[in-house]
């Protein structure tokens, strides 16, 4: 069994894998990128290849101090 580090938005393999490993990485893009950050995960995957995601759940309040707030595009905010 062999590991690869890589970006998930760019993944290097033209080679397809039995799984991917995705942990605590997709809270940190841009929720418009997820859907083609997953696109290329499904790239690479083999036939019946597996994803593992892992991030966790808080109940965000204002009191929060994991509180993340994603910006949509063009809003500027």
């Amino acid at each position: 069994m062999s590991f690869q580090s890589a970006d998930v938005r760019r993944l290097p393999s033209r080679t397809a894998r039995g799984g991917v490993l995705a942990w605590f990485s997709l809270i940190h893009l841009d929720p418009v990128d997820v859907r083609a950050v997953l696109a290329e995960v499904h790239r690479v995957l083999a036939p019946g290849g597996r994803i593992l995601i892992g991030f966790f759940a808080v109940k965000v309040t204002n009191r929060c101090p994991l509180r993340i707030r994603w910006r949509r595009r063009g809003r500027g905010r």
